[in-house]
């Protein structure tokens, strides 16, 4: 499925969200961003707004995301916080990333790949969205991830070609500990 416009493919992101939580039942959950809360998602209250009654919490590396998100009075413990410093340990049992792992480099992004893997309760799920091209962009996003499924653990599920713009092509991984 393509997607060409993105309210539509944030609609997809959240029902994707929601099926797998459906599916996987989880009681604590880790949003890596908050814009899909803020601006970008087509229903109120965004992804976590969406999922239903469980412990979510939520952060931004954006103090100004951060501050609208609280405004928003959403059923998460937000905060500020940097997907490259997470330290918990098999504390969520499931984590979602909808492209934010992609605006750091490589070298970061396998060591936060490596922090959801430590971070995620043994069974739990991760749920990432990452862009990739056949180079870099520069800029705020980074495209490296054309052969980030070699980097990922367990992979049970995947979507290639959610949403192409030339040869920037977003995938979906599934992964599970």
């Amino acid at each position: 499925m393509i997607f060409n416009d993105t309210v539509i493919l944030h609609q997809y992101y959240l029902d994707r969200a929601k099926e797998l939580v459906e599916k996987y039942k989880p009681k604590t959950v880790l949003k890596t961003d908050l814009d899909n809360e803020v601006y970008s998602s087509p229903i109120e209250g965004g992804i976590v707004g969406n999922l239903g009654n469980m412990d979510i919490t939520a952060f931004d590396i954006s103090h100004d995301l951060y501050e609208r998100a609280v405004k928003l009075n959403l059923k998460a413990h937000i905060s500020c916080g940097d997907i490259r410093k997470i330290s918990d340990v098999e504390k969520y049992d499931m984590i979602i990333d909808l492209s934010t792992l992609d605006h750091v480099c490589k070298e970061d992004a396998i060591e936060v790949i490596n922090n959801y893997n430590r971070a995620l309760k043994p069974g739990g799920i991760l749920l990432l969205i990452v862009w990739t091209a056949d180079q870099d962009r520069g800029g705020d996003k980074q495209y490296w991830f054309k052969d980030i499924d070699k980097h990922l653990f367990d992979i049970i599920e995947r979507k290639d070609d959610l949403y192409s713009v030339g040869d920037d092509i977003l995938k979906e991984f599934v992964c599970q500990k």
